[in-house]
Protein backbone atom coordinates (compact mmCIF):
# COMPACT_ATOMS: atom_id res chain seq x y z
CA UNK A 1 0.00 0.00 0.00
CA UNK A 2 2.90 2.37 0.65
CA UNK A 3 4.35 1.87 -2.58
CA UNK A 4 1.33 2.60 -4.18
CA UNK A 5 0.38 5.82 -2.56
CA UNK A 6 4.21 6.73 -3.11
CA UNK A 7 3.77 6.34 -6.81
CA UNK A 8 0.64 7.97 -7.17
CA UNK A 9 1.82 10.72 -4.83
CA UNK A 10 5.24 11.48 -6.57
CA UNK A 11 4.39 10.87 -9.96
CA UNK A 12 4.93 13.78 -11.98
CA UNK A 13 1.61 13.81 -13.23
CA UNK A 14 0.93 14.67 -9.34
CA UNK A 15 0.96 17.87 -9.79
CA UNK A 16 -1.80 18.53 -11.72
CA UNK A 17 -4.77 17.97 -8.52
CA UNK A 18 -4.16 14.63 -7.13
CA UNK A 19 -4.59 14.53 -3.65
CA UNK A 20 -5.08 12.48 -0.84
CA UNK A 21 -9.40 12.40 0.22
CA UNK A 22 -10.09 13.38 3.77
CA UNK A 23 -11.21 10.60 5.55
CA UNK A 24 -14.50 11.41 6.76
CA UNK A 25 -15.32 13.17 2.47
CA UNK A 26 -14.42 8.87 1.55
CA UNK A 27 -16.95 8.16 4.23
CA UNK A 28 -19.54 11.04 3.25
CA UNK A 29 -18.94 9.48 -0.57
CA UNK A 30 -19.58 5.70 0.03
CA UNK A 31 -22.78 7.28 1.65
CA UNK A 32 -23.82 9.48 -1.58
CA UNK A 33 -22.84 6.91 -4.02
CA UNK A 34 -24.73 4.09 -2.07
CA UNK A 35 -27.95 5.97 -1.70
CA UNK A 36 -28.46 5.83 2.01
CA UNK A 37 -31.58 6.07 2.64
CA UNK A 38 -34.19 6.18 6.16
CA UNK A 39 -37.58 4.93 6.88
CA UNK A 40 -38.79 8.50 7.33
CA UNK A 41 -36.84 10.68 4.96
CA UNK A 42 -34.83 11.96 8.10
CA UNK A 43 -31.01 11.87 8.13
CA UNK A 44 -30.03 12.33 11.76
CA UNK A 45 -26.25 11.79 12.48
CA UNK A 46 -24.51 12.71 15.53
CA UNK A 47 -21.09 12.02 13.89
CA UNK A 48 -19.31 10.12 17.40
CA UNK A 49 -18.07 7.55 15.46
CA UNK A 50 -16.34 9.07 12.97
CA UNK A 51 -14.93 11.62 15.28
CA UNK A 52 -13.67 9.23 17.54
CA UNK A 53 -12.30 6.89 14.65
CA UNK A 54 -10.92 9.26 11.85
CA UNK A 55 -10.15 12.50 14.14
CA UNK A 56 -13.14 14.50 12.35
CA UNK A 57 -16.19 15.73 13.44
CA UNK A 58 -18.56 17.65 10.75
CA UNK A 59 -18.77 21.68 11.41
CA UNK A 60 -15.54 21.31 14.09
CA UNK A 61 -12.28 22.34 12.09
CA UNK A 62 -9.95 23.87 14.71
CA UNK A 63 -9.12 26.30 12.28
CA UNK A 64 -10.51 28.14 8.77
CA UNK A 65 -8.08 25.50 7.31
CA UNK A 66 -9.99 22.47 8.12
CA UNK A 67 -8.43 19.73 10.25
CA UNK A 68 -4.91 20.49 8.99
CA UNK A 69 -2.23 23.39 8.19
CA UNK A 70 -2.36 24.24 4.44
CA UNK A 71 1.72 24.45 4.70
CA UNK A 72 2.04 20.98 6.10
CA UNK A 73 4.67 18.66 4.29
CA UNK A 74 5.07 15.11 5.69
CA UNK A 75 8.39 13.41 6.41
CA UNK A 76 9.23 11.30 3.97
CA UNK A 77 10.00 11.58 0.34
CA UNK A 78 7.53 13.80 -0.38
CA UNK A 79 9.16 16.19 2.74
CA UNK A 80 12.61 15.65 1.25
CA UNK A 81 10.80 16.43 -2.16
CA UNK A 82 9.93 20.22 -0.93
CA UNK A 83 6.25 19.14 -1.46
CA UNK A 84 3.12 20.02 0.53
CA UNK A 85 0.39 17.44 1.40
CA UNK A 86 -1.86 18.81 4.28
CA UNK A 87 -4.56 16.39 3.96
CA UNK A 88 -1.27 13.72 5.27
CA UNK A 89 -1.68 15.80 9.01
CA UNK A 90 -4.87 14.14 9.61
CA UNK A 91 -3.69 10.69 7.75
CA UNK A 92 -2.05 8.61 10.59
CA UNK A 93 -1.58 5.13 11.99
CA UNK A 94 -4.84 5.47 14.02
CA UNK A 95 -6.50 7.32 11.30
CA UNK A 96 -6.13 5.18 8.78
CA UNK A 97 -7.02 1.94 10.56
CA UNK A 98 -10.23 4.03 12.00
CA UNK A 99 -11.59 4.68 8.33
CA UNK A 100 -10.90 1.39 7.73
CA UNK A 101 -13.45 0.08 11.03
CA UNK A 102 -15.41 3.56 9.93
CA UNK A 103 -15.78 1.55 6.66
CA UNK A 104 -16.37 -2.03 8.03
CA UNK A 105 -19.13 0.25 10.36
CA UNK A 106 -21.44 1.54 7.54
CA UNK A 107 -21.41 -1.99 5.19
CA UNK A 108 -21.39 -4.59 7.78
CA UNK A 109 -23.37 -2.26 10.27
CA UNK A 110 -27.27 -2.39 10.49
CA UNK A 111 -26.87 1.31 9.71
CA UNK A 112 -24.53 3.09 8.13
CA UNK A 113 -24.67 6.36 9.90
CA UNK A 114 -24.08 6.17 14.09
CA UNK A 115 -27.92 7.86 14.48
CA UNK A 116 -28.83 9.26 17.96
CA UNK A 117 -31.24 6.52 19.66
CA UNK A 118 -34.92 6.75 18.68
CA UNK A 119 -34.83 7.93 15.66
CA UNK A 120 -34.89 5.68 11.90
CA UNK A 121 -31.97 4.16 10.95
CA UNK A 122 -29.86 4.95 8.23
CA UNK A 123 -29.26 2.30 5.12
CA UNK A 124 -26.79 1.54 2.54
CA UNK A 125 -28.36 0.32 -0.80
CA UNK A 126 -26.60 -2.88 -1.96
CA UNK A 127 -29.40 -4.13 -4.44
CA UNK A 128 -27.65 -2.92 -7.04
CA UNK A 129 -24.30 -4.43 -6.89
CA UNK A 130 -26.30 -7.27 -5.10
CA UNK A 131 -27.38 -8.31 -8.59
CA UNK A 132 -23.93 -8.31 -10.00
CA UNK A 133 -22.51 -10.37 -7.40
CA UNK A 134 -23.07 -13.93 -9.26
CA UNK A 135 -20.10 -12.68 -11.96
CA UNK A 136 -16.56 -11.38 -9.73
CA UNK A 137 -15.88 -9.35 -12.78
CA UNK A 138 -18.94 -7.07 -13.33
CA UNK A 139 -19.30 -6.83 -9.97
CA UNK A 140 -15.41 -5.38 -9.31
CA UNK A 141 -15.95 -3.42 -12.57
CA UNK A 142 -19.41 -1.57 -11.37
CA UNK A 143 -17.48 -1.32 -7.79
CA UNK A 144 -14.51 0.71 -9.77
CA UNK A 145 -16.73 2.41 -12.16
CA UNK A 146 -18.93 4.01 -9.19
CA UNK A 147 -16.09 4.46 -6.26
CA UNK A 148 -12.91 5.04 -8.71
CA UNK A 149 -14.06 6.31 -11.74
CA UNK A 150 -12.58 3.30 -13.36
CA UNK A 151 -8.94 3.83 -12.01
CA UNK A 152 -8.18 0.80 -10.01
CA UNK A 153 -5.54 -0.93 -10.97
CA UNK A 154 -5.30 -4.56 -11.95
CA UNK A 155 -3.57 -5.90 -8.62
CA UNK A 156 -6.13 -4.72 -6.56
CA UNK A 157 -8.96 -5.99 -9.20
CA UNK A 158 -6.98 -8.88 -8.51
CA UNK A 159 -6.48 -9.00 -5.19
CA UNK A 160 -10.83 -8.70 -4.48
CA UNK A 161 -11.63 -10.95 -7.30
CA UNK A 162 -8.75 -13.98 -5.08
CA UNK A 163 -11.12 -12.65 -1.63
CA UNK A 164 -14.56 -13.06 -2.76
CA UNK A 165 -14.13 -16.04 -5.71
CA UNK A 166 -14.64 -18.43 -2.41
CA UNK A 167 -17.74 -16.78 -1.52
CA UNK A 168 -20.56 -18.87 -3.61
CA UNK A 169 -24.28 -18.94 -3.13
CA UNK A 170 -24.43 -15.57 -0.31
CA UNK A 171 -24.82 -12.19 -2.69
CA UNK A 172 -24.93 -9.80 0.21
CA UNK A 173 -21.77 -11.17 1.75
CA UNK A 174 -19.45 -11.26 -1.33
CA UNK A 175 -20.87 -8.02 -2.38
CA UNK A 176 -19.92 -6.61 0.94
CA UNK A 177 -16.44 -7.74 0.82
CA UNK A 178 -15.64 -6.64 -2.69
CA UNK A 179 -17.07 -3.07 -1.58
CA UNK A 180 -15.02 -3.35 1.91
CA UNK A 181 -11.65 -3.99 0.09
CA UNK A 182 -12.36 -1.24 -2.81
CA UNK A 183 -13.25 1.60 -0.20
CA UNK A 184 -9.97 0.45 1.57
CA UNK A 185 -7.76 0.86 -1.24
CA UNK A 186 -5.38 3.29 -2.15
CA UNK A 187 -7.66 4.09 -5.49
CA UNK A 188 -10.31 5.33 -3.51
CA UNK A 189 -8.12 7.38 -1.57
CA UNK A 190 -6.74 9.36 -3.86
CA UNK A 191 -8.70 11.39 -5.79
CA UNK A 192 -8.20 14.34 -9.01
Amino acid sequence: MKAVLRAVLLDPEAGSGIHLREPFLRFVALNRILHATSGDGTYPAVGYVAQFLVQQHVLSAPSVFNFYSPAFSPAGELGRAGLVAPEFQISTDSTVVGLADLMAFAIYGDQSLDTPAGFTRIHLDLTSLEALAGNADALIDRIDLLFTAGTMDPATKAAIRTAITPIVNDAPARTRLALYLAVISPAYAVAS
